[in-house]
C-alpha cells in the first residue's frame, strides 16, 4: 500500500515537470517563431499582444492535449 502511494506521487511529480517543460518550449518556440517572422522588429508591445495571442493558444491547447494522454494512459486507453 505504501509503496502505491510512494509511485502515485512520483508518477503525478513527473508529469508536472513534463507538462512544465512542453509549457515552456511552446511558449519559447511562439516567441522566437514571432520574432523571426517580424524581421527582429518586435517591440515591447507587439509581445505583449503576440504572447496573448499565438503562445497562449498554442500552449493551453498542447496542455490539454498532454493531459488528456495522461488520463487516456491512466485509464489503459493507450499505450
Amino acid at each position: 500500500m505504501e509503496e502505491e502511494i510512494k509511485r502515485g506521487v512520483l508518477t503525478v511529480i513527473h508529469w508536472i515537470v513534463v507538462v512544465f517543460i512542453v509549457q515552456i518550449l511552446v511558449f519559447g518556440i511562439g516567441r522566437l517563431t514571432l520574432f523571426a517572422f517580424s524581421g527582429g522588429r518586435f517591440g515591447k508591445d507587439d509581445w505583449t499582444a503576440a504572447h496573448q495571442n499565438w503562445s497562449y493558444f498554442t500552449g493551453f491547447g498542447l496542455i490539454a492535449l498532454v493531459w488528456t494522454l495522461i488520463a487516456l494512459h491512466n485509464n489503459g486507453l493507450l499505450w
